[in-house]
């Protein structure tokens, strides 16, 4: 780590919101790894994992796609992505009557077929 301003270079570990190759919507995502491209200017090609999607959708992506996340909002959500409660509570419910669940939307769908 210098002074001087490394032209938006990111760290492994950073936190960033870039654009997908398979949406072209930008997600939050971290970058996994890195590796310089081109001899003379300092490009660089960022492996990046979506924290919203699988790893298997982990790619390799150009600078370009990447942009920093400034938001508090945005921040929240990655915090909220990337802390494992989210992932169990919420399920807790649906496991009592998932029957009464399925009948009452099969019976809405008949109805929006038949008009």
């Amino acid at each position: 780590g210098g002074t001087s301003s490394t032209n938006g270079i990111y760290e492994i570990g950073t936190q960033v919101s870039c654009k997908t190759t398979f949406d072209g919507q930008p997600h939050p995502a971290e970058v996994i790894s890195r590796r310089k491209v081109g001899k003379k200017d300092e490009k660089y090609l960022y492996y990046v994992h979506y924290l919203e999607y699988n790893k298997r959708l982990d790619e390799w992506v150009e600078h370009s796609r990447l942009s920093p996340i400034t938001s508090p909002a945005e921040l929240k959500k990655m915090d909220s992505l990337k802390s494992p409660s989210v992932l169990s509570p919420r399920h807790t419910g649906i496991e009592a009557g998932p029957g009464q669940l399925e009948r009452k939307v099969t019976r809405n769908l008949k109805r929006r077929y038949d008009e």
